[in-house]
């Protein structure tokens, strides 16, 4: 009689474990079809975004009004190259800003040894409105170049990985380990691990990281497959 007493009572146990496994299966598929369906999730496909990189100096224009002397980093002047082209911002005293076109004349580098800093010339293509020493702003591009990226929104970090959620035939999201390049507060350049006919996460994708991960939202204790 004990012997089937505990039969029935191991029968019952699993049962009941079997129908909660089938309600937390359940529920874990209701709530991701719902949280596809949820207009907070967009989804969009990697494009070829054009990513420039910019090295900016600040100086003061000479006194004859047709140049510009400017602090660089060490670093960028080591890209700089005389003849490139540089947008000069003008500001008056009244914080009016003229923008003008030059040349890179002249680059001393290393010319302050405690900061790094190094100083290029800048020669205008014309003489500004503006009296000398008037502070000014210099932009020179360093590169450009067409690359394949997708909205910034749609990268996360997880455990000091980048990640994406890309999906799949049926619809889910798979959580893609990405190679990035150049960030821009809209888009990031990926390196590796998309490709222009993927369709990746774009919006809710922090969201549905924790969801996966069971709510957490801990940097330090996400992981990765």
């Amino acid at each position: 009689m004990t012997v089937a007493k505990n039969k029935l009572i191991l029968f019952c146990l699993i049962i009941f474990v079997a129908s909660a496994v089938e309600v937390l299966f359940t529920s874990a598929v209701l709530a991701n079809d719902e949280m596809r369906s949820s207009p907070l999730f967009v989804t969009s496909r990697p494009v070829e975004h054009q990513f420039t990189r910019v090295a900016t100096g600040y100086g003061a224009i000479s006194q004859d009004r047709r140049h510009v002397a400017a602090y660089f980093s060490s670093g960028d002047t080591m890209k700089i190259k005389i003849g490139e082209a540089a947008r000069v911002e003008l500001l008056d005293s009244a914080n009016k800003s003229e923008f003008m076109q030059g040349l890179v004349s002249g680059i001393l580098r290393n010319a302050d040894p405690k900061t790094g800093q190094s100083v290029v010339t800048i020669t205008m293509m014309k003489k500004a409105n503006v009296p000398s020493r008037t502070y000014a702003s210099i932009d020179i591009t360093l590169s450009s170049r067409m690359s394949l990226a997708v909205p910034t929104t749609a990268v996360i970090v997880a455990a000091g990985k980048f990640l994406v959620f890309k999906q799949d035939e049926k619809g889910d999201f798979d959580k893609t380990k990405v190679t990035v390049g150049s960030q821009e507060p809209d888009f990031t350049e990926i390196k590796n691990g998309l490709s222009v006919s993927d369709t990746v996460l774009v919006q809710g994708a922090l969201e549905w990281y924790q969801n996966l991960m069971g709510g957490g939202s801990n940097d330090d204790d996400r992981g990765d497959d």
